[in-house]
């Protein structure tokens, strides 16, 4: 997938835990009224059973009414079918998270973080579920936009044109289709709760 000149930002991770990618457990939507104009935000339940630095994080942020984070878009090398998002949490505590996203299963998700400018994020262990217990702390990160979007773009079509392909449609009709799906899918997320 080949996206025009490379640029490379190094990440500086302080710790060999602060490296290591953490998983989505589970991603339901959430909306609600006077947040974020009641999009659909994005939750991202995330394994932290090895990161319980991540989990305190979420706990403590509870006490403050704002934190800082700076946001970062890109793929690990060598990973060019995943998408992830660094983010480095500078205040309560200094922590960074690096989540990956599989694109052919987890692009509506992205697309969703990106069209919400939001995600939450809530400490967890593989098998939660955001019914088990809906007051598990959890906090609302901004993501602005940093220019990824336009790069997103291309990679999401390509990706939903190459599974309507492999489903058996012709180039022709996966292109046409693959505008479709991706419209439908951002009808869908443009809910909002008034």
């Amino acid at each position: 997938m080949r996206l025009g000149r490379r640029k490379y930002t190094r990440i500086d991770i302080k710790t060999f835990d602060q490296g290591k990618i953490v998983k989505v457990v589970a991603d339901p939507v959430i909306a609600t009224a006077g947040r974020v104009n009641g999009k659909l935000i994005p939750l991202l339940i995330l394994d932290t059973t090895e990161r319980p630095d991540l989990a305190e994080l979420v706990r403590v942020h509870q006490n403050f009414v704002e934190g800082d984070v700076t946001v970062q878009w890109g793929a690990l090398e060598g990973r060019l079918d995943h998408i992830t998002l660094f983010l480095r949490f500078l205040r309560p505590a200094e922590r960074i998270a690096i989540i990956e996203f599989e694109i052919t299963k987890q692009g509506a998700l992205v697309d969703q973080i990106l069209t919400a400018g939001a995600v939450y994020l809530q400490p967890g262990k593989p098998g939660d579920k955001l019914l088990h217990d809906l007051e598990v702390p959890k906090v609302i990160v901004e993501i602005p936009d940093t220019g990824f979007r336009s790069y997103w773009e291309k990679i999401y079509q390509k990706s939903v044109f190459g599974q309507l392909r492999k489903s058996g449609l012709t180039r022709a009709e996966a292109r046409k289709a693959a505008s479709d799906v991706v419209s439908r899918m951002r009808e869908i997320g443009n809910f909002q709760v008034t």
